[in-house]
């Protein structure tokens, strides 16, 4: 069983459409795979007006911008599901996913387009339990928002030891 989720949190680039943005991207979902993925938003928004979309309230409802995307490695929130697949908001999805979807890969990243040496979190799939990221991002005392998430994915899965595959290897 497979949960596709996203993130959004007021006050970012997506407010004026945003659940606009979170549908394209649950019907997306919802088109384009034969597997029957659950589509997911975790969010402080009521998102009771879209379809296909199951809202997660996120445990810490203060984080700010991407932080939010802490809340995707809680382990918790899958313990139902055998993979995980995040996708950003601002990704589109156009034809089938089921090959991603049924993946058997405990972890993929995107590698940057524009530099394919730099890990990218735009797309994450991963097994539930794998990564104890939450932990990296410390609700009480986040990183600041200059950070970027994918710096801090690369960094504790280099300390762990933990090697991705990459979605363009695929």
């Amino acid at each position: 069983k497979v949960a596709v989720v996203c993130c959004y949190t007021p006050g970012g680039d997506y407010d004026e459409n945003c659940l606009e943005y979170i549908q394209r991207l649950a019907d997306g979902i919802h088109e384009n795979n034969t597997i029957g993925a659950d589509f997911f938003c975790i969010s402080i928004m009521n998102l009771s007006k879209l379809k296909n979309v199951k809202r997660i309230e996120p445990l810490n409802g203060n984080w700010k911008g991407w932080h939010i995307k802490a809340e995707v490695f809680r382990a918790d929130l899958w313990e139902d599901y055998d993979r995980v697949l995040y996708i950003d908001l601002d990704t589109v999805i156009v034809s089938n996913i089921d090959k991603i979807l049924s993946s058997k890969s405990e972890l993929t990243l995107l590698l940057d387009f524009y530099q394919p040496d730099v890990w990218e979190t735009g797309m994450i799939f991963f097994k539930p339990g794998l990564l104890d990221m939450y932990a990296e991002f410390n609700p009480n005392n986040p990183p600041p928002v200059t950070k970027k998430d994918a710096e801090i994915v690369r960094n504790y899965l280099m300390r762990k030891n933990i090697e991705p595959d990459f979605f363009q290897d695929k």
